[in-house]
């Protein structure tokens, strides 16, 4: 046993002994004439995809009309939103008849905004020209980006209530 612990100790010690040596790094020869890129086989140009052109430009009514449309869904918003609340309320009383009913009547006041805010895109799906690459969403997202932002604001609870009631 004596002679294992001493063996064991031996070859340790060996171990810690050699690898305290460092190994001469090897030099390499490297040609004045190579560059970084003479390595390098020439490769052929990279397709570009080809750049979309700016959005098409929407007229001052399509403007005023979701100006209109946002302003006029702040009623729409808060009743949609009171409902929501009372109806969640409800259910965590358990009473979900009750819970179900404020959902479905929340969820027309939000259909409705939803609804004001289609016809906006509408306006301006008819007026994009042929052939364009944008879609009425993207145009309206760019060109009424901080309407399209308050709309999606009030329609959030929407979603949970399609969830929740199984509406697709």
């Amino acid at each position: 046993m004596v002679i294992a612990i001493i063996a064991v100790v031996a070859v340790v010690g060996v171990i810690i002994a050699t690898s305290g040596k460092k190994k001469k790094a090897r030099e390499e020869y490297v040609s004045d004439e190579l560059t970084a890129d003479s390595n390098i086989p020439d490769q052929p140009d990279r397709p570009q995809r080809p750049q979309r052109p700016p959005p098409p430009e929407i007229s001052d009514e399509i403007v005023m009309m979701a100006k209109r449309v946002v302003e006029e869904m702040e009623e729409d918003r808060a009743k949609g939103n009171t409902l929501y609340d009372e109806g969640m309320a409800a259910k965590d009383k358990g009473d979900l008849d009750l819970w179900k009913q404020k959902l479905e009547e929340a969820s027309g006041y939000f259909l409705n905004i939803r609804d004001r805010w289609n016809e906006v895109e509408g306006a301006i799906d008819e007026a994009l020209p042929m052939g364009t690459q944008w879609g009425a969403d993207e145009v309206a997202n760019h060109w009424l980006g901080t309407e399209a932002g308050k709309v999606n604001k009030a329609l959030e609870p929407l979603a949970y209530i399609k969830k929740q009631l199984g509406v697709r």
